[in-house]
Order: structure tokens, then sequence, then C-alpha cells
């Protein structure tokens, strides 16, 4: 039970205390701390009224494998708050204690665990009257100024023990069975000697290092586990030697708000900034510390003989780029102390992240390193082959050559050889012909010693072969080696499978590409929020179709978007309300919330010209999108950015972009530049060409850009973009007041003379920058394909994420016929039928949807709820809501499945295998998620098919079904493991290959059609056409 005293403390522990792991264990209550470094300020000698209480419950243990997301990131696996995790990998602070873990030895990889235990002996807290008796303001230095107070202190054990594992699978396995025991057992107090089996304590004994991190310096010097989990015990039966684990920290300012001048003042990154900051520098990290393993422990030792010229450039640059690294880090170290110090602001962080973004050249080398260390890996295999690596290059075999020639550079070639010439892209390419021609020309050594083989690298030579193939001693060998020809096809994850009943693919993606042809001229408009998109779309409109104003007074407007501004009028300055088209019918408008993107989603406004010289049928499609810069945070203004990529990947071309501003800015939103870089990344650099620069209301600056232009000037050349065009040629001028006169007219409101007079020449003028507008683009701008070849990191990333519940209900859907195939059912199968959706569609997981027995399975029946903000379908929360892209049908046929057992088998195989690659391109290169998606995706369908089991009693196949999901989840994560420990780069055209062949599946590619269609839909609904 606390005293009344404790209760009190509460005053202090308000919204803006925080916690911090005690990575120093020498802080206690009372200790200033300095939260901008994450530093422990000097103690002092005072004695601080405290009171100490004891914990009961408060344990944590669990095993981390080395290569999942909670390795990767292990301090915030630990519970390292964020703030001290930047300070931690930007060394703000140092790594001791537990945190020492960062500067582990070792290389972690798919044989490494962590064993994470934590547990709380007793929490000391400060007395309300010793925090008001202290006179704070004496103990802080000038020059280390405090932000915080320590108040409060847990006291206890923590752990993380790095555990390096035997190579062997089968003793993985096993260890990992009994740590997951531990884990479940230490929490308890058991003694782990006695809980464990002999058998179970020797295969500990075969993990072959072990280093241990804790709060507590005792633990660290220990080297075995079981003295480990001893000494745990201990420690737990004195807690007075348990030494702090977490600090709880009260500002300075507001325990003392009357000397608040003296403390500094703590400043948050928002955690969209934290987030890419830090996902930024483990990114980094981690590729600066696998280049040093791989100079370290592979070149060096396997291409000093052989490449030592690439080896020695590849060594310059890697010590240029560690020096580059540490600087780098340095420079953000000291941008963070800045920001959290108030000497900067967000937006000097967010450009410089940006930049370091954009111009981080690490990429490219590191294919190039990762190329040599296969090629390492490659020498040493031949060496272990009885072949001599001869490189080319290194004995001047150029483009004069031929296949006489060439034996005469060979030294020391002898009277019997044969010479094995290939390259590094045949080798990849034809994999299993190199290793038939390989082991034919071994066994012909095995039959002739004196044999001398050579394997001839023209990879780096100005001699290039087009096949690989044998020169040998004797004029009838130096021939091409025949290869069979199937063999010529290039080696791929998916071979092809002879397919016979299954009927063929309907259509290709683009087939599904609507409706949207050549002959529509589009053109996507994009601003900050509040610049007038819409009201410029409304002008833009009435200027093509009336030149003048009085045409369009005549006429009656067309107002695709509805209208509602306030007006001031006479001479007291009444203020009016304008509106013009029906604002409540206007779903997709917010007008309500000032700041926030009025446009909440893309909308495309489709109407044909009416213009002399442009044949009728051709027609405008201007895409309003979400404004950038929205004041709810830079959150919003990156889900606004992503909406906007998605819904122009389902368009077959662009012909412009424009970029509308307001004249006169006094600066250009951060974000402009973030638009732009995405933009390119997305469509292709040919998309540069496409750039138009709009301003609106620029009657004020006599129809230039005013001030805005030496800006956009600035902006462009500092982001390596000055060969974006700026010019008369492609900027345009407008003035919107001219068409809200037009609709203030039409709600009776009078205007003078002189007014008239000044909105007709401000009308005349917009109309013909207008027509100048779309000559311009039609004269100069050929459309641009949306997918034309063109490799977008994010298009991949759009496609993978579509790609998940087709891979998965596919998964699901062939261990039905595995198991039917399995109880001598092989006449029946059971398959899907993939509907597209119209509407914007989700799934409830609280009403409970309807089942069928097909095949003895229980199958649950996707029912779609209407779902925009808030499902129309049923009253559950939206939180309960989770999107879909189309729905299943099922159907049992009395026939065979396409595929036969075995197939299906090696089938799964191989979706399994691209899905792990597919899955860690999201998770570390497109960054898009933290978590696998396709576990996630696993778990859930077994948690349907188990809630099925126990719904129906005749369960039996959905039963089996649990146990074969159970297993592929767990084959899927060994494909990960698979993938992980493959160091060869992965680049973004393999990614592609692998989304190609995952397609080819005609189960995978029928629902991927159907989401087409469906977006296609959708899409149709967020039109207007005039």
């Amino acid at each position: 039970m606390l005293t009344n005293q404790f209760t009190r403390i509460s005053d202090y522990a308000s919204s803006t205390g925080i916690k911090r792991k005690a990575i120093s264990g020498f802080g206690r209550v009372g200790s200033l701390y300095d939260c901008c470094r994450d530093n422990i300020l000097a103690n002092d000698n005072r004695r601080i009224s405290s009171q100490s209480y004891k914990m009961s419950g408060s344990v944590k243990c669990m095993v981390i494998h080395g290569h999942s997301e909670a390795g990767r990131n292990l301090l915030r696996t630990i519970d390292i708050e964020n703030d001290l995790r930047l300070s931690l990998l930007l060394n703000l602070t140092r790594t001791i204690g537990i945190a020492s873990v960062l500067t582990h030895p070792n290389p972690i990889s798919e044989n490494t665990r962590f064993l994470s235990y934590s547990w709380i002996a007793r929490q000391e807290q400060i007395l309300n009257d010793a925090i008001r008796n202290m006179k704070l303001a004496d103990s802080i230095a000038p020059t280390r100024p405090a932000t915080h107070l320590i108040t409060g202190v847990d006291y206890g054990i923590d752990v993380l023990a790095v555990l390096h594992l035997p190579s062997e699978t089968r003793s993985i396995m096993e260890i990992d069975h009994i740590l997951q025991k531990i884990s479940r057992c230490l929490p308890n107090g058991e003694n782990i000697r006695s809980l464990l089996t002999a058998e179970e304590n020797d295969r500990l004994r075969k993990i072959n290092n072990i280093t241990i991190y804790s709060n507590i310096p005792d633990l660290t010097a220990l080297d075995d586990i079981f003295k480990l989990f001893h000494q745990i015990q201990i420690i737990k039966q004195n807690s007075n030697a348990c030494q702090p684990i977490t600090y709880l920290l009260q500002p300075l300012a507001e325990l003392h708000p009357k000397n608040m001048r003296n403390y500094a003042v703590l400043h948050d990154l928002p955690p969209e900034l934290h987030h890419s900051l830090e996902q930024y520098v483990l990114r980094r990290r981690t590729t600066i510390q696998s280049l040093k393993e791989v100079f370290q422990k592979k070149l060096e030792r396997f291409l000093k003989n052989y490449l030592e010229g690439l080896l020695h450039g590849a060594h310059v640059r890697y010590l240029q780029i560690k020096r580059d690294y540490h600087l780098e880090m340095k420079q953000l170290s000291n941008l963070l102390f800045d920001f959290r110090s108030g000497q900067i602001g967000i937006s000097v962080v967010n450009n410089s992240l940006i930049d370091k973004n954009r111009t981080n050249s690490t990429y490219e080398f590191v294919r190039t390193v990762y190329d040599l260390e296969e090629k390492a890996i490659f020498i040493s295999y031949l060496l272990n082959h009885n072949f001599s690596y001869f490189n080319a290059i290194d004995h001047n075999i150029n483009n004069r050559d031929n296949e006489n020639t060439i034996p005469t550079k060979i030294p020391k070639i002898g009277p019997h050889y044969r010479i094995l010439c290939s390259d590094d892209t045949l080798n990849r390419n034809y994999r299993e012909n190199f290793n038939q021609i390989r082991l034919r020309l071994q066994q012909e050594q095995q039959r002739d010693p004196s044999l001398r083989l050579i394997y001839a690298d023209f990879s780096y030579s100005l001699y290039k072969v087009h096949n690989i193939h044998v020169l040998g001693s004797t004029n009838n060998e130096n021939r091409p080696i025949q290869q069979p020809q199937s063999s010529f096809k290039k080696s791929s994850t998916f071979p092809e499978v002879h397919r016979e009943e299954r009927p063929p693919l309907k259509e290709t993606p683009n087939a599904t590409r609507s409706s949207l042809t050549d002959e529509t001229i589009n053109i996507l408009l994009l601003g900050e929020t509040g610049v007038g998109k819409s009201t410029f779309i409304n002008a833009f409109i009435n200027y093509l179709r009336f030149g003048t104003l009085e045409k369009a007074q005549s006429n009656t407007p067309s107002v695709l978007i509805p209208v509602s501004f306030t007006m001031t009028i006479g001479d007291h300055f009444e203020e009016r309300t304008v509106k013009f088209g029906n604002v409540k019918d206007s779903n997709d408008e917010d007008f309500n919330h000032p700041g926030q993107s009025v446009t909440q989603h893309c909308k495309s406004y489709i109407f044909t010209l009416n213009h002399n010289e442009i044949p009728k049928n051709v027609k405008i499609r201007i895409i309003d999108t979400p404004g950038f810069g929205d004041t709810r945070g830079v959150g919003y203004d990156d889900r606004n950015m992503e909406h906007i990529l998605q819904y122009i990947n389902n368009l077959t071309h662009l012909n412009a972009i424009c970029f509308l501003l307001k004249p006169n800015a006094s600066r250009l939103n951060i974000f402009f530049r973030t638009y732009l870089t995405q933009l390119f990344s997305f469509i292709g650099p040919t998309v540069r060409d496409k750039i138009l620069f709009c301003f609106t209301n620029a009657r004020s600056t006599f129809y230039t850009p005013g001030n805005t232009a030496p800006l956009l000037k600035s902006m462009l050349a500092e982001s390596s973009m000055g060969d974006i065009s700026f010019t008369k040629k492609n900027t345009f001028s407008f003035d919107s007041e001219s068409f809200r006169y037009l609709v203030a007219l039409q709600n009776r409101i009078p205007f003078t003379l002189d007014e008239k007079r000044e909105y007709e020449l401000s009308w005349s003028t917009s109309a013909k920058e207008a027509t100048r507008l779309i000559d311009y683009i039609r004269a100069n701008h050929t459309s641009s394909p949306i997918r034309s070849g063109f490799q977008s990191m994010k298009q991949a990333q759009f496609e993978i994420s579509s790609m998940i519940r087709p891979i998965l209900e596919t998964i699901r859907n062939i261990l039905r016929n595995i198991i039917l195939c399995k109880m001598n059912q092989s006449n029946i199968s059971i398959e899907l039928y993939p509907k597209h959706v119209l509407n914007p569609t989700a799934m409830c997981f609280t009403c409970h949807p309807p089942t069928i027995n097909l095949s003895q399975f229980w199958i649950t029946l996707d029912v779609p709820h209407q779902f925009k903000t808030k499902c129309n379908t049923c009253s559950c929360a939206a939180g309960r809501h989770a999107p879909i892209d189309y729905v299943l049908e099922y159907k049992s046929v009395g026939r065979s499945p396409t595929y036969h057992l075995n197939e299906m088998n090696e089938m799964l195989h191989r979706i399994y295998f691209a899905s792990a690659e597919l899955s860690l391109f999201l998770i570390h290169v497109a960054c898009s998620t933290n978590d696998d998606l396709f576990i996630l995706g696993f778990k859930q369908m077994i948690m349907n098919e188990e809630k099925m089991c126990a719904e129906q009693q005749s369960n039996k196949m959905n039963m089996q079904l649990v146990t074969e999901l159970e297993k592929a989840q767990y084959e899927y994560e060994q494909r990960v493991r698979d993938v992980v420990s493959d160091r060869r780069t992965k680049t973004l055209a393999n990614i592609y290959e692998k989304m190609r062949e995952i397609r080819n599946y005609p189960q995978i590619n029928e629902q991927m059609l159907a989401i087409e269609r469906g977006q296609q839909a959708i899409m149709k609904q967020n039109e207007i056409v005039v």
C-alpha cells in the first residue's frame, strides 16, 4: 500500500514526465539529467529524501532471432526509448551498460540469438518536500545545462545475452526449442539446470560464443549461460545488489517554473521524422558494418592474388565511404542536438534528411563489393575443384584476339589443357550449364591427371564471350560446348511448369487499363494546401470555354467543384457567404478545417475542348489532388503523396504535371521538393520535361511569378533539379478572382463599373493563358506512359502490397487441394473465383460472416461492406474494418486439380521463396512497413481456420488445414532466413522479375486482375465528366 506522501508525488508525474532506460547506472533520485544529449550530470553529495517500495510481477523474458525485425532494431526490442536510441546511434551519449551491444564485436547472423531478461525488484521515488527544498539553480553549470530531474528509479536486473549458435540446422532447431523453454520458465524463478534434461544441457554447451551485456557489471564477466542463470537467482535474493534499470524524469521547467530561464527545454522530434531519421541511421550503420565484414573476412583473403587492382580500388573507396559515414553521423548528431536544444527548427532537420536520402551514393558501391564477394567465393570454389583462375584483362587479351591466340597468352599452360571461357553474366544466367561443363572437365581430368584445367574470366576484358565454351589443346576441341536447348533459357526461381487443363490468362494488366486512351490529355495538378487548386480548376475550364467574361455571363458557368467563400461588400464591409454548386453533395471536400487540405482524395475532372484547332474527340482530364503542407503534420503529407502515386498508377499516361503556386511567396513549402523527388523516382526522369508552373492570383504581380521566382530557381538549383525548365514557355499566370467575380454575380452581389472593367481584363488575360497552356502541352508534351518499362521502387511497393492477399489465398487453396489428394479425393478440387468490387470496400472483423461447406471444408465467405470514412453497411467501429480489393467466391468441381501433388508442393516452395524476397524488399528497401505482412497474413488465416474448427462439429478437414498452414508459415520463415543469409545484392530488376514470375501463376494473376478492374471501377466513380 502506498502512503499518502507517495500519492502526492503524482503532482509531478504529469504528461510531460518521461522515462529513460538506465544506460548509465550512476543516476540517483535527485540527479540532474540532460535529455538533449541523454547524459547524467555529475551528482552532488546532498542527501535527497526518498522512499523505496518493492515491485511484484514485473518480469520480462524473450528470445530474439538475429535476423528478425526485432533483432535488426535490438535497442527498440529491449525497450530503449525512441529519443535515447537516437542518442546512442548518433553517439550523443556513451554506449555503456546494456547498450554496449551496439559495439558487439562479432557479426549478427541468422545463427545469432538474443536472450533478453528484465526484472524490476523495487522502485525509489523522491518526496515532494525534497523537490520543493532543492536549490536546483545552484547545481546547474551554464556549460552543461540540465533539462530534467530524476524523480524516480526502478532497480532490478537487465540482461541481454548474445548467443552464436552452431551452423548445423538441426542443432539450431534443437537449441531454439530449449531457449523458448527457458524463456517461459526463467521468469518463474525455476532452476534451469534441473528443469532441463541431460541431453538439453549438453546441447546448450554447443553454443559457440556467449557475450553478456547488463546493467550489473558482475554479470558481464560471465561466459557460461548456466552461470548466468545461477547468478540471476542469487541477485534476486538480495535486491540491494540490483542496479538502476529505468529513470523517471520530470522537466525542471515544470518543477520550478519561476526559474525557467535557467533551464534548457527539450524539443521532441515528431514521430514520423524520428522514425525516418532512425531508419536512415540504421541502414547506413548496417551498410558500413556489412562492408567491414566483407573486406576483413573474404575479399582480402581470396582476391589478393587474383584481382588486386579491383580489390585495391574498392578498398580505397571503402575507406573514403567509412570516413564520410563518420563525418555524416557527426553532422546528424550535431543537427539532432541543435534541434532538441531549440537552436534550429524542424524544417532544417527534414530538409537535411531529404538531401541525405537523395545524395547517398553508397548503393552502387555496395553492389560492387557484393559482386566482388561473390567473385571471391567463386574463385575459392574453382580452386577447390582443381581449376586455375586466369583473369583475361591481366594478360592483355582484347577484342583483336581469337580462340587461337588466347591460349598463347596464358603462362605455363602446358601441353594438355582445357580452358573454360566465360564471364559473370553468363555464369549467373546459365549456372546449370556451367556446372555441367565443369563436372565434365573434372571427370576428364580424373582420367588424365596431366590435364590442366583453367578458368578464363572475361568479365573485365574487352574480348567478349557470347556463350560458355571450352578451348582445348587439340583443334577439334576448340569449340563451344553444345548445350541442351532448355538450358539456354535464363535460369529462374520459377522454372516453367507444364499446365494442361488451366485456361490461358484472360488479359494482361494493361488490358484493364481503361477507358483512359491517348485521346485524353492528362494533367496532374499539385500545390500547397490553400493555394486554390479547386477554384483554379473551375476557373480554368470556364476560361477555355468562354474567351471573354461577357460570353461567360451570357451562358451557364461550369462548376465542377462546389464553391463556397466569403466576401465583404458595401461601405460597412458586410460579410456575405457566396455559394455555387451543391456544397452538401461534395462528399470529397472538407470546407470546415482551415489549414487542412480541402480536397481529401484525388478526383478527375474531364471535359471536351472547345477549340477550333483541336479535334472534337480530344478531352482534358485534370486530376485534383490533396494539398501538401497539411497543418495536421508530416504524416498526412506522406499519406497524401502515397495516395496520389497510387491514383496515377492507374492511369495509362501523363501529359503534364502542373505545380500551382502563389506569386510573392515568402517561402516554399519543404514538401514541394519532396513531391518532385518522389514523382521522378516513381515515373522516371523523363517526367522532368512535363513540369509546368502555374501562378494563381497573379493580377497583383502583373501576371508574373513575382518574388516566388527567385525562391523557385534557388530550390531547383539546390536540389540538383536545375535541368527542370522554368521559363516563360512553361510558366503560366492566372487570376482566379475573375471567376469568383462571375460566381458572385450569380449570387446577385453588386459591383462598381471600375471593378467590372478590372475583372473583364483579368478574365481575358487568364483565358489567353489557359489556351496557351493547352497549346504548349499539345505541341511539346507527348504522353508519358506510367508503366513504360521504367522500374520504380514505389511502383514495386504498390504491386507487392497488392499481391500479398492473392498469394496467401492461393497458398491456402493449394493446401486444401493437397489435403483432398492425400485423402484419396483427387477427382475433386476447389477453385477460386475472384470478383472485382465497384466501391471502396472493407471486411468487418466484428460482424459474423456466413460459411459454406465445400468438399468437407468449411469456408468463410467474403461479405463486402461499403466503406469510406466509416462503414455504410454496419454500425461497427471503423477500426474493426480492413479494406479489401476484391471478393473471393469458391466452387467445388468434379475434376482433378490442374497440377499433380508433387507439382503443387514444388509450386508452394517457389511461392514461399519469392514471397520472402518480396517481403524483405518491403521492409528493408521500400521501408513501407516494419512488419512481415506475410507472417501476419499466415497468422490471420490460422486464426480464422481455428475459429472455424471451434464453431463447426465436422471440422476434420479444417483441422488438417490449420496444421498445413502452420507448416507453411514455418517453411516461409525458413525461406526468409535463407534469403537474408544470401548476401548477394538484390537489385530492383531482380524484384520486378520476381513479381512477373509470381503473376505467371494463374490463380494469383486472376486475383490481381480483379484488383485492377476494381481500382478502375472506383476511379471511374471519382470522375466528373462535363
